[in-house]
């Protein structure tokens, strides 16, 4: 079976609020769901993700990268037997935010749900800047056929193109608050092994996340 991505949707924390719910409607059975989450305080010290929650599910924090002292960025997982119409999500900040944006989409095609990542031990792997390129590179996979997924967050609203062989899954930016959270999410579908993945279009768009992974 093949992996491929469905349900994609995207949504703004209202300014300063502590969480956000978002609905997804998968298209069959054994979906692994994954929430992205990007988040910025106005450089009061960095949030983070408290928890992820829907009912009837388990989430597991995946990765998190900060960005300097006020933003975060985290990606977060849990398997769902059943198919889903609509299912509420609901990401809780430890704190409230002065904007944040959360992204969240279907995996199809899985058959370790108890470990659907590719175990490299370079991945996830995390890069972050204030002003330098915005690029994350030297990620390899092991596995022969993997859905590579590339994720970015921002602290200034600046949301970049795809990668090089990459599809967008998500772009949102939340214009609220005094600061500009964003984030944006792609993908790209490979039959072998990789070797120094790259993502990232090498701009400079300041205050920036990376983080690199892959789906077996």
């Amino acid at each position: 079976m093949t992996l491929a991505i469905e349900g994609a949707a995207s949504a703004d924390f209202t300014a300063g609020a502590s969480s956000k719910s978002i609905p997804i409607t998968t298209s069959g059975t054994d979906r692994i769901i994954v929430v992205q989450v990007s988040a910025e305080s106005n450089w009061s010290g960095a949030p983070s993700v408290a928890s992820v929650a829907a009912a009837g599910l388990t989430f597991r924090k995946r990765a998190s990268v900060t960005i300097g002292v006020g933003g975060d960025l985290e990606t977060w997982w849990a398997y769902v037997a059943a198919q889903q119409t609509a299912l509420s999500i609901t990401v809780t900040m430890n704190a409230n935010v002065d904007g944040g944006t959360v992204g969240v989409f279907a995996v199809s095609g899985v058959t370790n749900f108890v470990e659907p990542w590719e175990k490299n031990i370079s991945l996830p792997a995390t890069a972050w800047s204030f002003s330098g390129a915005e690029t994350l590179s030297g990620a390899s996979t092991t596995a022969p056929n993997c859905l590579i997924l590339g994720f970015y967050g921002s602290v200034t609203g600046t949301i970049p193109g795809a990668s090089s062989g990459f599809t967008n899954i998500n772009s949102q930016t939340n214009w609220f608050g005094t600061q500009h959270s964003a984030l944006s999410s792609e993908y790209k579908l490979v039959s072998s092994p990789q070797a120094s993945i790259s993502i990232g279009l090498g701009g400079t768009p300041g205050n920036w996340a990376l983080i690199a992974d892959a789906i077996t």
